[in-house]
């Protein structure tokens, strides 16, 4: 088995590659990395002198920081969604696979999926605990038992689960080796 490096598995996990990263892949994800930073780059700075300039002004500080805070997380998403349509345009994350190994690399998938799922469902649950006790003057082990709170977390873990096994499983393509 050979041993990756950590930045090699930190590129692989960010960009949501299952199988090798070859030459072609790693070249084609530093295009799109960077065509992605440059308008981020300009859109942080605007972001940041809009919000120097609406300090100036004298505005009420908590709306010149919601506003920044909406403005980052747009800014945020929108690269994201970018990064994500590149990526699969380019089919980059399929995994091929030949028909001798589809169900060991799917049974794969489903062991990763659903532990991934299990973190997802403990740590959503934890911090939206956390969120609902600061301010609430409640003991955090009575929030935390709540059976709103765990039917919530239950359901939003569930259902991530259940959409990132179906995008797991699509991303696996069967080829025929001749």
């Amino acid at each position: 088995m050979t041993q990756t490096t950590l930045f090699t598995r930190i590129i692989k996990h960010f960009y949501g590659i299952a199988g090798p990263l070859d030459e072609y892949r790693l070249k084609e994800l530093n295009r799109i990395g960077n065509t992605a930073l440059l308008p981020l780059l300009f859109l942080q700075m605007a972001g940041a002198f809009g919000t120097i300039l609406a300090t100036a002004w004298q505005l009420r500080t908590e709306t010149v920081l919601l506003t920044y805070i909406w403005f980052n997380m747009i800014v945020f998403l929108t690269v994201m969604a970018y990064l994500g349509w590149a990526v699969g345009r380019l089919h980059l994350t399929e995994r091929e696979v030949t028909p001798a190994e589809k169900k060991r690399v799917q049974l794969w998938a489903l062991i990763r999926t659903l532990i991934a799922g299990l973190w997802f469902t403990v740590s959503f649950h934890l911090l939206s605990t956390l969120i609902d006790w600061v301010g609430s003057g409640q003991t955090y082990s009575s929030i935390l038992l709540q059976g709103r709170n765990l039917l919530g977390s239950l359901v939003a873990g569930g259902g991530w689960t259940v959409i990132m096994l179906i995008i797991a499983l699509r991303r696996i393509k069967e080829v025929n080796e001749e």
